[in-house]
């Protein structure tokens, strides 16, 4: 049972994969481009998103015995599945050096001013490497109790902001042209829909009762960019588009409106500790996704190799991310610009050249 995990923890994983950028990433991508008319791009980039979910769920029922790593190497043969897996390793470990960067500063920049960038880095790596090793079933009960005080902390929010909502924020409605809207819509979908690709590391036969994954799937997807929404709702409503603009986590500073009976306040820090689960969760899963690689292309049988080997890479991939990206203004130009289209072509180029090659493969 050490690699079995339920679909709840499933639908507990896919809700953190994709509200892990709604700090610092889709806020970002949003009120920089269309300001108050934000919103619409979410609402297209969820309909739109469905798309290479539903690849995705398709190729897990594909061969349910195999991972995605597996698959690769059935499909194309062994060189070139492995060709191909080792480029979207790659596209994954940078992936999982930008979230840490994103969460590094979050945490440096409202929580620890004092505390130098480093210490900040080996101190959050320790529990993300310590949770790496373990087994699959491990990882997938921590991130359901993880989903669950997020959840908790979720609804305090909404509770506290409800009410502070002025609708005046959100005129004129419809200010960008659509082509604009769709544009915005086409840059979030990378940061959202497109995280779920790391679910095929699982093989759908370890999932418990897998005859409900894609339904479950399927809501968790609809119920998260709700959330999504709901959030940069609560901003502009709130702070108004102008104002949030300025705050680099803006997110964090509307928590700052939340009194809890008219008498608790200063809660921001307590109720943003689900942003940090959040992002904690994606990383491992991230680095899973990657431990499952190094054991599938070089056939890597001890579980004490296998786990040192992928230790190793993980303190490599989270300590290089504070020299990765120099500053903030570098990293903001290459969320909305460059790495979009790299996501794109190996994410979704991958995932379709997959889906065709099932359609034409011999079983």
């Amino acid at each position: 049972m050490k690699n079995k995990i339920s679909t709840l923890q499933v639908v507990s994983l896919c809700w953190q994969l994709i509200l892990s950028v709604d700090i610092g990433i889709i806020s970002y991508i949003s009120l920089i481009s269309l300001k108050q008319d934000g919103w619409i791009s979410i609402i297209v980039a969820g309909f739109l998103g469905i798309i290479p979910v539903l690849l995705y769920l398709y190729l897990m029922s594909y061969r349910p015995e195999m991972n995605f790593h597996q698959l690769n190497e059935y499909l194309f043969g062994k060189i070139g599945g492995k060709i191909i897996n080792s480029i979207v390793a790659l596209l994954i470990a940078f992936c999982v050096m930008l979230y840490f960067n994103n969460l590094n500063n979050f945490i440096t920049s409202q929580y620890l001013h004092k505390t130098p960038t480093l210490f900040g880095i080996i101190i959050f790596s320790i529990p993300v490497i310590y949770l790496l090793n373990q087994g699959l079933t491990t990882i997938g009960r921590t991130t359901f109790v993880l989903f669950a005080f997020g959840l908790g902390l979720l609804l305090l929010t909404v509770l506290g902001l409800v009410g502070q909502i002025d609708l005046n924020n959100f005129m004129p409605i419809l200010e960008h042209d659509t082509t604009n809207i769709f544009r915005t819509a086409l840059r979030i979908i990378p940061y959202t829909s497109f995280s779920l690709i790391l679910l095929l590391c699982i093989p759908k036969q370890d999932i418990v009762d897998s005859s409900k994954l894609n339904k479950r799937v399927i809501g968790a997807y609809i119920i998260s960019f709700i959330t999504v929404l709901s959030a940069l709702f609560f901003i502009v409503g709130v702070l108004g588009a102008d104002l949030a603009q300025l705050y680099q986590y803006p997110e964090f500073h509307v928590l700052k409106r939340i009194s809890i009976g008219g008498f608790i306040e200063r809660v921001e820090s307590t109720l943003s500790l689900r942003w940090i689960f959040y992002i904690f969760t994606t990383l491992v899963f991230g680095l899973y996704f990657l431990k499952k690689y190094i054991e599938t292309t070089f056939r890597i049988k001890k579980e004490k190799k296998l786990n040192i080997i992928s230790s190793v890479v993980a303190i490599i991939l989270l300590i290089s991310c504070n020299w990765m990206f120099s500053s903030n203004t570098e990293s903001n130009m290459l969320l909305l610009n460059i790495i979009p289209i790299f996501l794109y072509i190996i994410n979704l180029g991958v995932t379709i050249l997959m889906f065709i090659k099932t359609k034409t493969k011999t079983l």
